[in-house]
């Protein structure tokens, strides 16, 4: 029988595994304190979202959320990671969902994000959920050798939904 990954909220006893997916994955990987950090925030300004199999934590993602959701605040993506060996499953799309779910369900109908230019993959993820590109912040990514990237902005507006079921976010 094959393993099915799930999504769930993320816990303190989670960021071990977390920090280690993102250290393989990021140019400029998050700390274990950076991520800790995190639960010590008030749970209403964060969200974060594992996915697991068979016990294994193979990705994460999180959002922040800033303002009130009834008085035109957003939901900011910073952050998805899959492991390495896991990628190319539709981990990220899972991890999105939930997060874009959760966002929903607060009452947040405006959500924005930074992905790299070269990350054509992603940002083909994110146009899937309705997500449009409005601008660029120059140089906002470090490559591993040192180089600068420039970061795609996109935002999400007023049309998140549910991302499962009948409805689909974006659409």
């Amino acid at each position: 029988m094959t393993a099915v990954a799930t999504t769930r909220p993320m816990l303190r006893t989670d960021v071990a595994a977390v920090a280690e997916i993102e250290a393989n994955v990021s140019a400029e990987p998050w700390s274990v304190a950076l991520f800790e950090g995190e639960f010590d925030v008030a749970p209403q300004t964060r969200q974060w979202f594992v996915a697991q199999e068979s016990g294994v934590i193979i990705g994460f993602a999180g959002m922040m959320f800033v303002g009130p959701s009834d008085d035109g605040g957003e939901g900011h993506l910073m952050n998805v990671a899959v492991a390495p060996a896991q990628q190319r499953r539709g981990i990220a799309r899972m991890l999105c969902t939930a997060l874009f779910d959760d966002a929903a369900d607060r009452g947040f109908d405006a959500l924005t994000l930074e992905v790299r230019l070269s990350n054509v993959a992603a940002i083909e993820l994110y146009r899937r959920f309705g997500f449009a590109p409005v601008g660029s912040r120059k140089n906002y990514y470090t490559n591993p050798d040192g180089s600068k990237e420039d970061g795609l902005i996109m935002w999400l507006h007023d049309n998140l939904q549910r991302a499962n079921g009948s409805r689909r976010c974006g659409q």
